[in-house]
């Protein structure tokens, strides 16, 4: 809330951040008070994140990680089985070091890697790549039903302003 006098001005000290959000297995659970679309989350994650820098450059650095997690996109329709994520974050870079998740039988897998630079927030970039077999990516009844599988790994490259998707995908069912 804005309580100022005087329109315009900046109240943000010019003094450094410092924070820090830890977990150590957390349910999994609280993104759905956070995510509308998440529901049915099942499982925990932890996470060591450290904040530090200025207003003008914020700087985190740390963890998020999750194992056999599992949670419904209700927008999708999809359940996400055995999920599983590794991401780092230095800085203004987030590493996705690897994220998982299976759709139904073992081998409908999709997984996806890479990073996303936030040197410039209001215009990020990215480098990420995903594979599927087989993966169940939308099951809405009504509307779609979506199977895939990537022949060749799907990268996406760039910022928001100019990214460029490059791979191949097939639709499977």
């Amino acid at each position: 809330v804005d309580l100022a006098l005087v329109a315009g001005r900046a109240r943000q000290r010019n003094e450094p951040l410092t924070g820090r959000i830890f977990s150590n297995r957390a349910d999994l659970a609280l993104l759905e008070s956070l995510f509308p679309d998440v529901t049915s989350a099942r499982g925990r994650f932890s996470t060591d994140l450290t904040l530090t820098g200025t207003w003008e450059r914020p700087r985190l650095r740390g963890q998020v990680q999750m194992a056999s997690a599992s949670l419904t996109l209700a927008n999708l329709g999809g359940r996400l089985e055995q999920a599983t994520a590794d991401i780092g974050v230095a800085d203004d870079t987030v590493f996705i070091r690897r994220f998982g998740a299976i759709s139904g039988a073992r081998s409908d897998s999709l997984g996806i890697s890479g990073t996303i630079s936030l040197v410039e927030p209001r215009n990020p970039s990215f480098d990420l790549r995903m594979t599927a077999n087989n993966f169940l990516a939308i099951d809405k009844p009504r509307t779609a039903s979506l199977v895939l599988t990537t022949t060749t790994p799907v990268k996406l490259v760039g910022n928001s302003d100019a990214s460029r998707v490059r791979g191949a995908v097939r639709i499977d069912r």
